[in-house]
């Protein structure tokens, strides 16, 4: 995965979709710059420790929602929430954050 790629275009879909502020965008891009590239540390445990994997993943998405919550207005946050995939889906570079 190139992390500040899919980061960029992250930003871009949530901007279209939530309709972002200028100050929203780069403190955005930081947290989903760090949150891709944390995922990718841990990736390899996916493949030889399942449940060590789930527990850090978990652990890393509750930790991104309590930095996107205040970053968000409520109707913001809400959206979001909204536009996660029903699974992983390639396609939708959102996934990369929900899965």
């Amino acid at each position: 995965m190139n992390v500040e790629g899919t980061a960029n275009s992250i930003v871009a879909k949530l901007d279209k979709s939530l309709s972002l502020t200028d100050k929203q965008k780069p403190r955005l891009l930081n947290i989903v710059t760090s949150y891709l590239q944390q995922k990718i540390n841990i990736l390899p445990l996916q493949q030889n420790n399942q449940p060590a994997y789930k527990s850090k993943i978990n652990s890393m998405q509750n930790g991104l929602r309590a930095k996107l919550k205040p970053l968000f207005t409520a109707e913001q946050y809400t959206m979001f929430q909204e536009l996660k995939p029903a699974s992983f889906d390639e396609t939708n570079v959102l996934s990369h954050l929900f899965f």
